[in-house]
């Protein structure tokens, strides 16, 4: 954890992770390569949404290489790397892939379907039968998906290949997330 305390608000592009150091948002090459300043290519909004929802479930792990688990390409990948791809959201810092200790993958997914208002920057999550993982991108999905409103989570089933969306409130704001931000 950081020296500050996790307030739920969002300060824009210079957030500071507070749960995750920087080897957990990338693999060993990725931080061998920037070390600390790996977060400069982790988008601001990811980390944030970890945070979120690390603060919200407990115990979360995106990659645990750094203290010798078997997870390294859940945050960013690198060229080169195995699940690279260049038209992935991993490639470019605006995804991530969680587990939970104490809550299932589906149980944060059902979670986050019934109230999309509480994490303001997810677009897009995979679903599924044998996803136990949480992905979750902050991209822009819209035009990928045909949609009309900005304001919704795709959910797309890595089963089917098939995707719903789920709409935010009509009363959805930004602002509680931004009160205090400089």
């Amino acid at each position: 954890m950081s020296g500050h305390p996790f307030t739920g608000v969002y300060t824009g592009a210079n957030y500071a992770p507070y749960y995750f150091t920087a080897a957990e948002f990338g693999s060993e090459k990725a931080f061998e390569t920037y070390g600390n300043r790996l977060l400069r290519y982790i988008d601001s909004r990811i980390k944030f949404t970890v945070d979120q929802l690390r603060h919200h479930f407990g115990v979360a792990t995106i990659n645990s290489w750094s203290w010798g688990g078997n997870r390294q390409y859940s945050g960013l990948r690198l060229p080169g790397e195995p699940y690279y791809k260049q038209s992935s959201d991993h490639s470019y810092g605006q995804a991530a892939d969680i587990v939970f200790k104490d809550i299932t993958a589906k149980e944060v997914r059902d979670f986050i379907e019934a109230n999309p208002d509480k994490f303001p920057f997810i677009t897009f999550i995979e679903e599924g039968e044998s996803v136990d993982w949480l992905h979750i991108s902050v991209s822009c999905v819209r035009e990928t998906f045909g949609l009309k409103k900005l304001n919704s989570i795709v959910f797309w089933s890595l089963d089917t290949g098939q995707f719903r969306v789920i709409e935010r409130s009509k009363s959805f704001s930004l602002v509680p997330f931004l009160q205090g931000a400089k």
